[in-house]
């Protein structure tokens, strides 16, 4: 996502604000989710049942697999806005240690998220209603708690917890952000080493987890008669089910245990 400008899709808060802790499906995310449902459905209907009526079942469940999509793409901006705030707030404390005001150092940061992320770009834009919030006389912290509760990112409500800090201590408020940005770029740096990580587990716990699937379909093609019975009468009915049933939790236990909050 790098580099686009895309806007992510999101809900206004009741404040004016967008609430990202919450993600609203358009209508083509909609219409992927379903169109993956009904040939999963199809697939397994065929598979277990060798029948499409399981498909047409299966469409009962498309408000689950919108929830499902919706906290999965809820997630992966979730993690972009963290890797951008890192990189605003790292402009943002090299244009204070170079002398600039905190409200020149909010153009600073914009201008630098529109060199990586390209213009339009979720913090960019927060930012820049930030800026002129407080060109009426808000303060960074206020603005940056307001946008932790929209955002629902930790990393956001410690930098503002920073600047009160700074402010009532009477620190050096280039020192202090020059360490804070690199606390939180380091904690970035191994959140992002970890989801790597996972990512190549889950991927390989996804083909493990179609190897059940691949072994049925192998047998049918070259069983016979063998795998007859499993497709005829009440009991081969009742064993598939079964079969689905597990395959299913499996696949459900395996994703629950490789999301991994860091």
């Amino acid at each position: 996502m790098t580099g686009s400008s895309k806007k992510e899709e999101s809900t206004p808060a009741k404040n004016g604000g967008t609430d990202y802790t919450g993600y609203e499906l358009n209508a083509a995310e909609r219409a992927a989710g379903a169109a993956l449902l009904a040939a999963a459905c199809a697939a397994a209907g065929i598979l277990f049942y060798r029948s499409l009526l399981p498909a047409v079942l299966g469409l009962a469940l498309i408000p689950f697999v919108w929830r499902l999509e919706a906290g999965f793409l809820n997630e992966r901006r979730k993690r972009e806005f963290i890797r951008q705030f890192c990189d605003g707030m790292s402009g943002y404390a090299s244009a204070i240690r170079a002398g600039y005001s905190p409200e020149k150092g909010i153009d600073e940061a914009i201008r630098s998220l529109e060199q990586i992320y390209g213009s339009g770009s979720m913090l960019a834009d927060e930012l820049a209603q930030l800026r002129r919030r407080m060109s009426v006389g808000e303060t960074i912290e206020h603005g940056l708690s307001d946008l932790a509760v929209r955002s629902g990112i930790r990393e956001i409500d410690d930098m503002a917890g920073v600047f009160s800090a700074a402010k009532r201590s009477g620190g050096s408020l280039p020192a202090i952000l020059k360490n804070s940005v690199y606390i939180m770029e380091e904690k970035n740096r191994i959140r992002e080493e970890i989801h790597t990580m996972m990512t190549a587990k889950r991927l390989e716990e996804r083909i493990m987890c179609l190897m059940p699937a691949g072994i049925l379909l192998y047998v049918n093609l070259t069983g016979g008669d063998f795998v007859e019975p499993l497709y005829e009468g009440a009991s081969g009915r009742i064993i598939m089910t079964v079969f689905l049933a597990l395959y299913v939790l499996m696949i459900y236990a395996g994703e629950r245990i490789m999301k991994v909050e860091v």
